[in-house]
């Protein structure tokens, strides 16, 4: 294993702990497995397909009460093209639909 593997790897690691503190295990797991950006450069990728400091950039955004534009994959039915964004409400994750919000 190279020294930029290493890096890489610890990086990661560093970011799930942080991510799990910051949203809890679940909104973790829900966000890095099957939350896919909708918007920006890396539009159409997984979470967990982004670079370490996108991710994390996604963490503190919704951590300090923002919203992201990342749909949570999930509950995807075939042929709905509907997508959301997502943020924290008491602190657990939330869609945000553009006509409702639903628990993640």
């Amino acid at each position: 294993m190279t020294q930029d593997d290493k890096a890489l790897l610890l990086a990661h690691m560093q970011l799930h702990r942080y991510a799990e503190h910051m949203l809890g295990k679940r909104g973790w797991f829900l966000l890095s497995s099957f939350g896919r950006v909708m918007r920006g450069q890396y539009s159409g990728q997984y979470v967990s397909g982004v670079p370490t400091p996108v991710a994390r950039s996604f963490v503190d955004t919704l951590a300090a009460g923002g919203t992201v534009a990342i749909h949570l994959m999930h509950r995807y039915k075939s042929g709905n093209y509907e997508s959301s964004h997502l943020r924290i409400v008491a602190g657990s994750l939330v869609m945000v639909f553009q006509d409702r919000e639903e628990s993640a």
